[in-house]
């Protein structure tokens, strides 16, 4: 009886904790390199579009686990799993249409780590954090940089990178 009692706790906690720091289906996705490092392992960036803090703030307090980045037509477009338009743009991208996914936790580390003074403590101060990042006296651009065969994040001396290509791993 005193096993099954301790099984049954040790699942309760078990499950508990996973369920806390669980960040979506896929965990997490993308990783932070400096701007130099990044160059080296990825290449210079073919095409650089500024992205302004505004629109990624509003992305971010209405994204779930991920944001889905996408170039079309020269701007960028921010989206949910489902491709839904996370900004006012509202443009509409085919599921066929290439993304690139970030974790919305790996998009608030590389804010935190190109302008913030911090680091994001746990998953509920995540959002918290994004707000006080970006409400702060942002002075650098943002940049969304197309690469030979990737597209990173880059502000100040941070790059955020090894996103997940959509199609073929998306959330269908």
């Amino acid at each position: 009886m005193k096993q099954t009692i301790k099984l049954f706790v040790i699942s309760i906690l078990l499950l508990s904790f996973t369920s806390i720091f669980a960040q979506g289906r896929m965990g997490e996705v993308g990783k932070l390199f400096k701007k130099d490092e990044a160059n080296k392992l990825f290449g210079n960036p073919k095409t650089t579009i500024e992205i302004s803090p505004k629109l990624l703030k509003v992305a971010l307090l209405k994204a779930n686990d991920y944001i889905l980045f996408t170039v079309k037509n020269g701007k960028v477009v921010l989206s949910d799993e489902k491709k839904h338009a996370l900004t006012e743009d509202n443009v509409q991208l085919d599921r066929y249409e290439q993304s690139y996914i970030f974790s919305k936790s790996k998009v608030i580390e590389f804010l935190t780590a190109a302008f913030g003074n911090g680091s994001v403590q746990s998953a509920a101060s995540m959002k918290d954090k994004a707000v006080e990042v970006l409400s702060s006296a942002v002075t650098s651009p943002i940049y969304v940089e197309v690469r030979e065969s990737t597209l990173t994040l880059t502000a100040a001396d941070a790059t955020l990178e090894l996103s997940t290509v959509c199609p073929p791993v998306c959330f269908e």
